[in-house]
Order: C-alpha cells, then structure tokens, then sequence
C-alpha cells in the first residue's frame, strides 16, 4: 500500500530542560500548522512535529525525512542542548540525512551555539541572540517574542508569499 507523501513537514528539535525553547516550538506551530490556542482556527497546515522529549536511548525520536517530499529541521540550539552530548550524537544524525529535500536551519539561543559542531558548520545559523544588533535577554518576555519574530522572518526570508514555507527557500537555498 502507497502512503501519501505530505509535501513538506517542519521538524523542531530543542532540549527539553531549555527555559525558552518550548515556547519558541509552540510560536512555529502556530504559524505554520494552526493555533493550537484554537483549535477550530484556520492555519496554513503545515505538519509540524516536535522533537524534544528524551527516549531509553537518551535522544529524541528520530526523523524519518521520507514521510514528506521535504522536511525542514529547525535546531533551537541553546546552552542546555550545546553541553548534552546525546544531542549532538542526534544532531550529527540528522545532518547525515540533509541533501537538496531535506535542510536544517540552525537557531543560535546562545552565544556558543556556532561552535557546536555536528557538521553544522557550513550553514548559516539564524542568530537569535540579537535584534538589530542588541542582546536579548530571554529572562524578559518582550526579548523571547524579538527572538521569536526574527526566527520566523530568517525562516520565511525573501520568498514569495506562495513559497514562503518551503525549506528551499530562506538564507539556505542554493
């Protein structure tokens, strides 16, 4: 039996000890699948999955990137995910599965997060760190929405209004 391929699925990784990360997963969500606030709201209905909770093997469960014709990976990369070493075996993982179909956009949440390695390095990470050049304090709820705000526009960057949610586009098209 052939099972229907959904045309894009958005994955969000975040450790699940972070103090913010959950909150910036649920912001994506809602804009990209639908209001989980509301239910009965009308979104744009894109799948997106969160990968946060921890499984027997100390890492979140896995991404099958053939359940969509693309998948876009959004790593909220902050101090509690930089130091676990179980997410960046997950991390390397998933940078094994990135070709032309399949991207991950990196989301710095901490001044070190660009070193983390993974075979993150030749990607641009979105630094959510700062907005328009002053840092963020995500003690303050007013510095988190700033932060939430520029991931989304790094996101959706230069794309038509059509295209906007496809991984091919943004700071990572070829």
């Amino acid at each position: 039996m052939n099972r229907i391929k959904y045309p894009l699925n958005i994955y969000v990784v975040w450790h699940p000890n972070s103090p913010v990360c959950g909150e910036i997963a649920e912001d994506l969500y809602s804009t990209f699948c639908r209001d989980y606030k509301n239910p009965l709201s009308r979104g744009i209905g894109i799948p997106v999955y969160f990968r946060s909770v921890i499984f027997e093997d100390n890492k979140p469960l896995s991404i099958d990137v053939k359940n969509a014709e693309k998948n876009a990976i959004v790593l909220l990369i902050d101090e509690e995910y930089f130091l676990d070493e179980n997410f960046k075996k997950y991390t390397e993982e998933i940078a094994g599965k990135i070709d032309d179909n399949n991207r991950i956009f990196p989301i710095s949440l901490f001044d070190k997060a660009y070193s983390i390695g993974c075979n993150l390095s030749t990607l641009q990470f979105t630094d959510a760190t700062k907005f328009f050049g002053k840092k963020l304090d995500f003690e303050k709820k007013k510095h988190v929405d700033k932060a939430i705000k520029k991931i989304k526009t790094e996101l959706l960057h230069d794309c038509p209004p059509a295209a906007a949610s496809l991984p091919a586009c943004g700071p990572h098209a070829k």
